[in-house]
């Protein structure tokens, strides 16, 4: 087994609001980063993905045993503890691993060095790849100490913010995509493409706390069939495709790990196995922090898309794995890249707007649509 390593660890601050539940830990893997040492961690159980890898562990003596099929090498690792053993050999750990919430964190560098696997570190999307041969996994990262399991899953606010001489009233949802009890799905009017629905029926349909009008649909048409544009992936199927548009997509894996990717990369990515729901709608607002608005690539050809204001609905994602759901009236594209990165987004998209801007919150609207909508982007609690 021939690999390389390759290591490299960047620190990051997660913040986010505490307040409510403890809830029992999820199936979402994410490493963690001891920022004080630099660092990393990866849940246990997230190395059973490996094909030649042999993944055991006891919560109740802290045992954790990883092997290489048809290889004779053996790792045994014992929670709290910096003393292991490569086969029947001791070693002194630099990290102990350690548990929480119900998972056990292995140290990051020690088992890649052991096993000969490949980590890298995508700063931009807060996350680390682990490749052995052929398998790979991409884990989200949160900094060690963080308060993801016990914070407010869901935050509702309206804020104002300001952009040139004109100030924007918002109405906005942030939600914590790491905490156990979140789940996203991408959900159709209906269920079915072509139909509409009110955004709160879509939401309550789907026992959903957050729903935001999701891409743009045949709304004029006077036949029954309203045709929604670009793809729409629900629970890992496409249940719409658009193989011929640019325009940008937001997906997320099975962690809620997320991300935003032009629509002509998507197939290359869906075919991957790891995307579980996605929307394309666009333009791209933010790239990496910065506003980024290139409607010519994504093939958007309304000549006042950049200057016409009205309803506008927008998702943004932070670097701490936050997702910010946002709706605001009067605004321009370039005002709303401007609003969301104010928000705290990092990475940002347009959704559909006008009349179908909605955004629907623990039982009522923040944001009340002018019309039935096709599909919507729901948040619920599992």
């Amino acid at each position: 087994m021939r690999k390389t390593i390759t290591l490299i660890l960047l620190a990051f601050i997660c913040i986010i609001p505490t307040s409510i539940s403890s809830a029992a830990a999820s199936n979402k893997n994410f490493a963690i980063l001891d920022t004080k040492s630099n660092h990393g961690f990866i849940p246990v159980r997230s190395l059973q993905e490996f094909d030649d890898l042999q993944v055991t562990w006891n919560a109740a003596d802290g045992k954790t045993t990883i092997s290489i099929a048809n290889e004779s090498t053996r790792l045994t690792l014992f929670t709290d503890s910096t003393t292991a053993y490569i086969n029947d050999t001791s070693v002194t750990l630099t990290d102990a691993p350690f548990a929480e919430n119900g998972v056990t964190y292995v140290p990051l560098q020690w088992i890649c060095q052991s096993l000969l696997l490949t980590s890298t570190w995508d700063k931009n999307a807060s996350a680390i790849h682990i490749t052995s041969g052929d398998n790979g996994i991409t884990l989200p990262f949160l900094a060690r100490g963080s308060k993801h399991t016990t914070a407010t899953p869901v935050v509702s606010e309206r804020k104002t913010f300001k952009v040139g001489s004109k100030s924007f009233s918002v109405q906005m949802v942030t939600i914590s995509l790491l905490h156990p009890k979140i789940e996203l799905d991408v959900a159709l009017a209906g269920n079915t493409v072509g139909k509409v629905e009110d955004l709160s029926s879509i939401a309550k349909r789907n026992n959903a706390v957050v729903a935001i009008n999701g891409t743009y649909f045949d709304a004029y048409t006077k036949g029954d069939f309203k045709t929604p544009y670009g793809y729409i992936v629900s629970k890992g199927e496409i249940k719409k495709k658009n193989p011929t548009e640019n325009r940008t997509i937001f997906t997320y894996d099975k962690n809620m790990l997320s991300s935003l990717i032009l629509g002509l990369d998507f197939m290359e990515k869906y075919d991957q196995g790891t995307i579980v729901g996605g929307l394309q709608a666009g333009p791209r607002l933010l790239v990496n922090g910065k506003v980024s608005v290139d409607v010519k690539n994504e093939g958007f050809r309304d000549p006042k898309i950049l200057t016409g204001g009205g309803a506008r609905s927008a998702l943004g994602l932070t670097q701490d794995h936050k997702l910010i759901l946002l709706t605001s009236s009067g605004a321009t594209i370039p005002q709303l890249a401007e609003i969301m990165k104010q928000a705290g987004a990092y990475q940002a998209m347009n959704l559909d707007g006008g009349a179908s801007s909605g955004l629907y919150y623990n039982g009522k609207y923040l944001t009340t649509p002018g019309r039935k909508i096709s599909n919507a982007i729901v948040v619920k609690y599992q």
